[in-house]
């Protein structure tokens, strides 16, 4: 699902190209591709043009790139059995030795699918073809259509090859590739829960001090890197539900009501749905769950133990302190000594021993560190 503040089309169901495309251009001789074909720049062009009256008139647009066998790819009857399954207005083009591409104007994702399909068909038997297909739907720009189109081709030809991929999120997983969509939609959240932050000067720099302490207890407990990177990313966002609570509320100086406080908890839950547009699901679960506590009295759904999600666990030894070594406007903040004292008061009721245990180790790594500096 795309988040809300990405832009979205809506494109017109008006088959055939566009209405005011112009003739094919003729491709230069001096760019002319072996066996008749045009060469990306040319390709590239045109997709730069296709792309543009696509976003200015609402018109879907969809790239795929086909990876053939290299000699197979010189043979001019391979070439002329795929064009000869083209749809008027579409563009064939050589990239390598290797990589045919076709821009399909008209064409959303399930139709670049078909129009992969008919060429793989008309090639027949006698070469394998495989193809990945991507849509403007996924993409800001035009260099995201190709690229994505080949990396949906680099999971097919994992696949086994002789088959077609369209591009989707377990595309982007599996090759390593970001999505341009997935990247703005971040990069929204991200600013958003910083803009949170910044509401107060109390809690300027929140979210990424809850990150880097996040980070530091996982590693600390033996996570990867890639799972780290992806639990500091939750943390960066813990927070982003606090869009939802009225500023009286979030900034008020002093105690908050039993009322206001139950305003205040329904943060977790907007924040995992707010998250849940670009974060994967265990992500999602770790922002839902980070005021959970162990003795089951946290909210917003009362887990208890181990069935808090352990990225929420983190999170939340990280989040309480930060916030107690920050200090609010209604409590001073703690110096190290005090602050862990406070966590392991706690533990096993609020917070999880295994983390509050990491935190100890961490501290004392730091204090380590900093003697050794001195």
């Amino acid at each position: 699902m795309r988040a809300p503040w990405t832009r979205r089309r809506q494109p017109l169901p008006v088959p055939g190209p566009t209405a005011d495309a112009p003739p094919l251009p003729e491709a230069p001789a001096e760019r002319e591709a072996p066996a008749g074909l045009v060469g990306e720049q040319v390709f590239r062009a045109r997709l730069d043009e296709e792309f543009a009256r696509a976003e200015r008139h609402g018109r879907p647009l969809a790239v795929i790139v086909f990876g053939v066998d290299a000699e197979a790819a010189r043979d001019p009857g391979l070439v002329e059995r795929m064009r000869a399954a083209l749809r008027p207005g579409s563009l064939l083009a050589r990239l390598d030795d290797t990589e045919l591409a076709l821009l399909v104007p008209e064409a959303d994702g399930m139709d670049g699918y078909a129009a992969a399909e008919r060429l793989r068909r008309a090639v027949g038997p006698a070469c394998a073809v495989a193809a990945g297909v991507c849509d403007l739907e996924q993409a800001l720009a035009p260099d995201d259509l190709l690229r994505l189109a080949r990396a949906s081709l680099q999971q097919a030809l994992a696949d086994g090859g002789n088959r077609i991929w369209r591009y989707s999120t377990q595309v982007a997983a599996e090759v390593g590739v970001e999505s341009p969509l997935r990247s703005q939609s971040l990069a929204g959240i991200r600013a958003l829960a910083r803009a949170i932050d910044h509401k107060d000067s109390a809690t300027i720099g929140h979210s990424d001090g809850v990150a880097a302490m996040a980070g530091a207890l996982a590693a600390e407990l033996g996570w990867p890197t890639p799972e780290i990177e992806r639990l500091e990313l939750a943390a960066i966002v813990h927070d982003v539900g606090k869009m939802g609570v009225p500023d009286a509320t979030l900034l008020k100086p002093t105690l908050l009501t039993p009322a206001e406080h139950s305003h205040v908890q329904l943060h977790a839950a907007l924040g995992a749905q707010i998250a849940a547009e670009v974060l994967a699901a265990d992500q999602v679960a770790w922002v839902r769950s980070h005021h959970e506590r162990i003795d089951g009295t946290g909210y917003p759904d009362g887990l208890a133990g181990d069935a808090i999600p352990l990225g929420a666990r983190i999170i939340a030894v990280a989040d309480a302190w930060d916030v107690m070594t920050a200090g609010r406007p209604y409590a001073a903040a703690l110096d190290t000594e005090d602050a862990l004292a406070e966590c392991l008061r706690v533990v096993g009721t609020q917070l999880d021993v295994l983390v509050v245990d990491a935190l100890v180790r961490v501290l004392q790594a730091r204090h380590r560190d900093e003697r050794d500096i001195a």
